[in-house]
């Protein structure tokens, strides 16, 4: 079975110019990462806040990434912040909102939010570590399954779960699969109809001809 990439410049995360990700987990006060979609990326709750932690598998997707979330804190009128990552923004010690490469952190919290941020970003990971791979249906009986040995958490959309089965176990084929690995980054497989995998278009940053996000 051929296998597409959603991006097929997802090779380029390796590169010398690009973090491989941010260590997710076994930091103090934080909880276990909450994995939310391959545009969005993973939230840690920690006491009395949030961090959001994007991991792009290029720049320009983390630099979309960073401009959204700065008009959606734009109602806190922040300011730029000196000497962290390549850009920055914060609001007092509530709010700060940071992008490094192709990595993205936003943390909101009463106080404490860049001492919460500097945490995070020490858990930036170089290693050259590549990219989770693709998930892959594999046909079991009259349905399909997720192969995904590797991923640490995997997500689907569409498809129809057979209620006959044991686990995610589909009657039709989710028309995307997202595999996630422990560096917070996400890979994103679509499938067709038979399930078989196809390439269709990055999730960031967007296409020039699309509109902007709502």
């Amino acid at each position: 079975m051929q296998t597409f990439l959603l991006y097929p410049l997802l090779a380029a995360a390796s590169a010398a110019d690009l973090h491989s990700g941010v260590v997710m987990t076994g930091h103090a006060d934080f909880a276990p990462p909450r994995h939310q979609s391959a545009r969005e990326g993973v939230s840690l709750d920690f006491p009395g806040g949030i961090a959001r932690v994007y991991v792009g598998p290029t720049v320009p997707a983390a630099q979309e990434w960073f401009s959204e979330k700065a008009g959606k804190v734009a109602r806190q009128k922040p300011i730029p912040l000196a000497g962290l990552g390549e850009e920055a923004l914060h609001a007092e010690d509530a709010m700060v909102l940071v992008r490094d490469g192709n990595i993205a952190m936003l943390v909101q919290v009463a106080s404490g939010a860049r001492a919460a941020t500097e945490a995070l970003l020490g858990a930036v990971d170089d290693s050259g570590a590549p990219w989770p791979a693709p998930a892959s249906l594999v046909r079991d009986g009259a349905g399909f399954r997720i192969h995904a040995p590797q991923a640490v958490h995997v997500a689907w959309v569409g498809g129809r779960l057979s209620p006959s089965g044991t686990g995610a176990h589909f009657h039709t084929p989710p028309r995307q699969v997202v595999t996630w690995g422990p560096l917070g980054r996400a890979t994103v497989q679509a499938f067709d109809e038979a399930g078989e995998p196809i390439q269709s278009a990055p999730p960031r940053p967007r296409p020039a001809r699309d509109s902007p996000p709502g």
